[in-house]
């Protein structure tokens, strides 16, 4: 496990539990336990006082040990923080990844990049004139999803998504999480069960970012082809239809 990846852990489970994410001093403590650094060493680098950085690690060693259930120092933090993450991420039946909900726009962020299988690839459209409803097919395009492999079913963050996508309306929904936590896989699960309740379904990876108006393009290619009075722009497509847009690696945008 790199530095990066346990800072990103950490600050995923304080700001989960406090809504609040580590400052650049709780980092660098962090950090500078990690490296096996001295409080003073730590100091030197952030340009504080040793007694400051004394003060605020006491209490940062406080809050993850309150949050972890296991009483951390300085002298243990690398171990226990390292053990801790590493079991969150490869020990699903206690772990998941961190799924926050907004509204307005139904959109999933997750990882990883894999084939598809073929025959899940696309369905085409119907040859009818009038718009997608549920007693016609879903229009997908998943050629940028992972294949699901090896899943641990998941139920009460499936029972969240589906509730807040299907009843509660919300229109953007994130997960995020440290790579390999299972994202990409509770996303692929969600659309094969709730695929039927969308007129529209794709997948696109940002791994390689194009310009977001190349993006835009390609969405709107995307749901004007099946219509024979296409909507003027995207957000028109957006407003009159079922549409789910799964953004794969959108931290690559930023």
């Amino acid at each position: 496990m790199t530095t990066e990846e346990l800072l990103q852990w950490a600050d995923d489970i304080v700001f989960t539990n406090t809504e609040k994410h580590l400052d650049s001093v709780q980092s660098a403590i962090l950090e500078g336990a990690w490296q096996g650094l001295k409080y003073e060493e730590i100091a030197k680098k952030c340009h504080r006082s040793k007694s400051h950085i004394k003060n605020i690690a006491a209490e940062l060693w406080q809050t993850l040990s309150e949050l972890l259930g296991e009483n951390i120092h300085k002298a243990n933090a690398r171990s226990i923080l390292e053990r801790k993450a590493i079991s969150n991420i490869y020990n699903y039946g206690h772990s998941s990844p961190i799924v926050s909900g907004y509204i307005d726009s139904h959109i999933n962020i997750c990882s990883e990049n894999r084939q598809y299988p073929e025959d899940a690839r696309y369905r085409s459209p119907s040859n009818s004139n009038s718009p997608p409803s549920k007693n016609q097919p879903t229009i997908i395009d998943l050629t940028d999803a992972p294949e699901l492999t090896d899943y641990y079913p998941r139920p009460a963050e499936e029972s969240i998504l589906k509730q807040w996508m299907l009843e509660a309306g919300m229109r953007l929904i994130t997960l995020y999480g440290l790579s390999g936590i299972g994202k990409s896989a509770l996303t692929v699960k969600l659309i094969q069960d709730i695929q039927t309740e969308f007129d529209y379904i794709i997948w696109r990876s940002l791994e390689n970012p194009p310009p977001f108006s190349t993006l835009q393009t390609e969405l709107y290619q995307f749901f004007s082809q099946s219509q024979p009075n296409p909507c003027a722009t995207l957000i028109e497509y957006l407003r009159s239809f079922r549409c789910l847009i799964i953004l794969d690696d959108v931290q690559n945008l930023f």
